[in-house]
């Protein structure tokens, strides 16, 4: 029999021993590794649960907030190439990507739990960087700075300075000085002239402009226009709008229309998924029903858990719809533990 599992239940234990797995969560409440899971999706919808890259058995670990330095503990699970590429990123702290071999890049992009992207502009240029996932946002700028960020013509100068003698390198200062004297007289001449010039052709740009504005204003007022009689004619072909004949919406409406079911509210999770609230008439009048409807092939017992626990937290019943078929196994389950969910094809 399928425990009646609070969400709340399932967050206390992750924060209690994630990084985990809906296995080991099972053995401490109890339940079906289904429902556990679909109980584990819904936290992570809400952001209160997160899900690791890395997996065991097809299954992402779950951890809460907080635990993110205990990620490590899922080294073991890497394999041996992405082991290596984490010891370097661990040793390195940050790395710059076209820096690194083939694999390595690859493998970087891999192990996402650990390696988190940086862009640099680096000389009017972007550079991508990697740093490793523990490693504060403070310490990569003070390694950027040191290794990449510098300049190298600052350093050269710095080093012949110290090689020479003290009265070369006075003398050179001088001679910088007065070159530089003689420089600045000379540019401030010379660039009153292009600066004469550059006003008028700013004031001719200007006008140029103006004129230019004028007429981006003329078309924009026309392509509105143009624009609100197109509006006109496809809303007015648009106020009876039909549904594709044999669509999955169309279905579900002759469904509800034969069952003499009224919807209350309707969310449109992703294509070929629907949420609803509906009014279903019974000897005591309208009950309300939480409806999940798939346009699937076939649906899985994973498909009716994640339904049975969305229902649970609407306190509401449930019935699933589908276009397609329910598993054998599916089936087995609405009977023996789904109790008191409705689940139809249609």
């Amino acid at each position: 029999m399928l425990k009646n599992i609070p969400k709340e239940d399932v967050l206390k234990v992750v924060r209690q021993i994630g990084p985990t797995i809906p296995n080991k969560i099972v053995k401490q409440l109890g339940g079906d590794t289904f429902l556990i899971g679909a109980i584990l999706s819904d936290l992570a919808n809400s952001k209160l649960v997160k899900i690791t890259n890395v997996k065991l058995g097809g299954s992402p670990f779950y951890y809460a907030e907080g635990q993110e330095s205990k990620l490590q503990e899922l080294y073991p699970h890497l394999n041996s190439k992405d082991k290596e590429t984490y010891d370097l990123l661990k040793k390195e702290k940050v790395l710059k990507d076209t820096e690194q071999s083939p694999l390595i890049r690859v493998s970087l992009r891999q192990i996402k739990d650990f390696a988190k992207p940086v862009e640099v502009t680096i000389r009017e240029k972007q550079e991508l960087f990697w740093k490793f996932y523990l490693v504060s946002s403070d310490e990569v700028k003070d390694i950027l700075k040191k290794q990449y960020l510098q300049k190298p013509e600052a350093k050269i100068e710095k080093k012949e300075a110290t090689k020479q003698e003290p009265d070369k390198i006075i003398q050179r200062v001088d001679d910088r000085k007065e070159e530089k004297i003689e420089k600045t007289a000379e540019e401030k001449s010379e660039e009153k002239k292009p600066k004469i010039e550059e006003k008028k052709r700013s004031v001719e740009k200007a006008e140029i402009k103006e004129e230019q504005v004028k007429i981006e204003q003329k078309k924009k007022i026309e392509q509105k226009e143009v624009q609100e009689v197109i509006y006109e004619v496809k809303k007015a072909k648009k106020e009876s709008p039909k549904e594709e004949k044999g669509s999955f919406t169309e279905k579900l409406q002759q469904y509800f229309g034969k069952k003499n079911i009224e919807i209350a509210e309707k969310t449109v999770a992703k294509k070929g998924e629907i949420d609803f609230i509906l009014k279903v008439p019974s000897a005591v009048g309208f009950v309300q029903y939480y409806c999940k409807a798939k346009d699937k092939k076939k649906c899985n017992e994973g498909d009716l858990a994640t339904a049975f626990v969305q229902g649970q937290n609407k306190k509401l019943p449930v019935l699933f719809l589908t276009t397609g078929e329910i598993s054998k196994k599916a089936k087995e389950m609405l009977e023996q533990e789904f109790k008191g969910m409705i689940a139809n094809s249609i």
